[in-house]
């Protein structure tokens, strides 16, 4: 951490490690825990020119879901380093062709996002027949984004009427 602060960065930020559904990585999300006080000096380390952020809702979950339906995807894309567009990470792989939305290298984004591929793929990951705790790694990108919309979406949350988000400056 004295290293980044030397550096001097804009941001950092701390997070946990994103398993797939098959646990091949081996993550134990339930000693992120024991890392709470390091993760809060180096917190402290941050002013206002270099901030220092930790995932805490991330962490402090452990991984777990407590929603059945993928909404995130629609706000949150992913692509590939090879063009490829898949609703997450995990589903780059081509055992999850299914999934895949088109490639950039091949269709421009705009025509991709306007497909009746990509809402085809984004219905089905919100619908009954998809459920992301038993088919998705831990922790994924939308893993924020579902909770609260999953929560929305069900009477449990509200558009915010506060100012706008601290981060709003990294977005």
């Amino acid at each position: 951490m004295e290293l980044v602060c030397e550096i001097r960065p804009d941001y950092l930020i701390y997070k946990h490690c994103a398993d797939n559904a098959a646990g091949d990585l081996g993550v134990d999300y339930t000693k992120y825990s024991a890392l709470a006080d390091t993760f809060r000096k180096a917190e402290a380390m941050g002013d206002e020119s270099f901030r220092v952020v930790v995932k805490w809702s991330r962490i402090e979950d452990e991984g777990k879901r407590n929603y059945s339906r993928c909404f995130g995807p629609p706000f949150i894309m992913q692509l590939s380093g090879n063009g490829l567009i898949a609703p997450c990470g995990f589903l780059f792989n081509e055992k999850f062709k299914a999934f895949h939305i088109g490639n950039i290298t091949q269709t421009r984004f705009r025509d991709i996002f306007a497909s009746d591929r990509y809402w085809e793929v984004m219905n089905y990951l919100a619908s009954e027949f998809f459920n992301p705790q038993e088919r998705c790694g831990p922790n994924c990108l939308q893993h924020n984004t579902n909770t609260w919309l999953y929560n929305f979406v069900n009477g449990a949350a509200a558009f915010p009427t506060t100012p706008a988000p601290a981060h709003m400056g990294f977005l």
